[in-house]
């Protein structure tokens, strides 16, 4: 007689042989499951080469990233601390927990990596997450069987030495650089920053003491899980129209 629910003898002989021939290479960590044989045979609608192939990528990857010991060795990066909000909200009817995880207004790469990281824990985890729903997105990525995709931008560009920046949540990458032509590598003349303007906008004033090409960089490649909105505006000026004191030539 099975000791899993709703198991028939045809299922039950997959999952003692499933363990028989992995028996020695799972960890004592691992056999703390009692159920680890059964979740990968049914994870694989008990098809036992499948369910083998299955359970031999987990205890590779297992190893690879030393989850026998995570709880106690590993220590969080801080962009998971920061952009990877949590929290455990109820059981439900069927005592299932829920939990909710706050990613804001995540852009086509942000949802790109929750897709990757829910393929990573029904790979490794099978039958664990009972369903995953994602609430008000907007973003139109695609999510198919075969994948998702995005569009992939550079960062933004303009030439001028006057400008002023809003951005509309959060902060943006900023910097200004020089060629003189387009053959020569861009070098930083204001290194890049994070600019925050829930303030008041970001002005900034740069005297061109040479010709050639100078150009706002607006880079928003740190940021995994949110998009940014920006509103700026860039002109040229003749010194002859407006005077620029030394003492004024790098206000940024």
């Amino acid at each position: 007689m099975s000791s899993f629910p709703n198991v028939t003898k045809e299922q039950q002989a997959v999952i003692d042989e499933l363990e028989r021939r992995t028996i020695n290479d799972v960890s004592s960590k691992m056999l703390e499951d009692e159920f680890l044989f059964y979740r990968f045979c049914k994870a694989r609608n008990f098809n036992l080469k499948e369910a083998e192939i299955l359970l031999r990528k987990h205890i590779d990857w297992r190893k690879e990233y030393q989850m026998d010991t995570i709880l106690t060795d590993y220590k969080s990066p801080e962009v998971f601390k920061t952009y990877a909000p949590t929290d455990f909200v109820c059981f439900d009817k069927e005592d299932f927990v829920v939990r909710y995880v706050d990613f804001g207004n995540v852009d086509a790469r942000g949802i790109e990596f929750m897709l990757f990281c829910l393929k990573v824990y029904q790979d490794n985890y099978p039958e664990r997450l009972k369903c995953c729903f994602f609430i008000n997105g907007k973003n139109n990525s695609c999510c198919e069987a075969s994948g998702w995709h995005y569009d992939q931008h550079e960062p933004r560009k303009l030439l001028c030495n006057n400008s002023k920046l809003v951005i509309k949540n959060k902060d943006i990458g900023f910097s200004l650089n020089f060629r003189r032509n387009a053959f020569e590598e861009p070098v930083a003349l204001v290194p890049k920053q994070r600019i925050d303007t829930c303030y008041e906008p970001e002005k900034g004033l740069f005297k061109c003491d040479e010709i050639g090409m100078y150009t706002l960089v607006f880079d928003n490649s740190y940021s995994w899980m949110y998009p940014k909105e920006i509103y700026y505006r860039a002109r040229l000026k003749s010194p002859r129209a407006d005077k620029i004191s030394d003492g004024n030539s790098n206000l940024f």
